[in-house]
């Protein structure tokens, strides 16, 4: 049996609680809950599946200082390495947490995956997006 190092862990991990923490205190509205998961952790940078209504989409963060900041949210083209690397994870790293997204990914059901690739372009969350 192999077993996936804790930062790549598909199990409730700090961090991955962290993360979670910080898009529920942004998103959670009263009446539409935020789904989110798989949450995938690689080297201070993660990617976070999410559903809220009839929304869907992945979110991308950054550790930094021991907190977890989100910076833009995204459909399917944050699961390719050129765009990792095109937000500022080093090409190792991009690599890593791309073919750890897709492997978690695989037992997610069809539907689901449909509403994560539902979000159109890529939305800016962090101080960036307001240059």
């Amino acid at each position: 049996m192999l077993a996936a190092p804790a930062s790549q862990s598909f199990a409730d991990s700090p961090e991955q609680t962290a993360i979670m923490a910080v898009m529920h205190s942004m998103f959670d509205e009263p009446n539409v809950e935020l789904i989110i998961g798989p949450v995938v952790v690689e080297a201070g940078f993660a990617v976070a599946d999410w559903i809220q209504g009839d929304m869907g989409g992945r979110a991308f963060l950054k550790e930094d200082a021991a907190r977890w900041t989100l910076v833009l949210c995204a459909g399917d083209e944050i699961r390719l390495v050129e765009a990792l690397k095109a937000s500022g994870v080093p090409a190792g790293t991009a690599e890593r947490l791309a073919s750890t997204i897709a492997e978690a990914e695989k037992s997610i059901p069809a539907d689901r995956l449909k509403k994560f690739a539902s979000f159109q372009g890529i939305m800016r969350m962090d101080a960036q997006a307001q240059h």
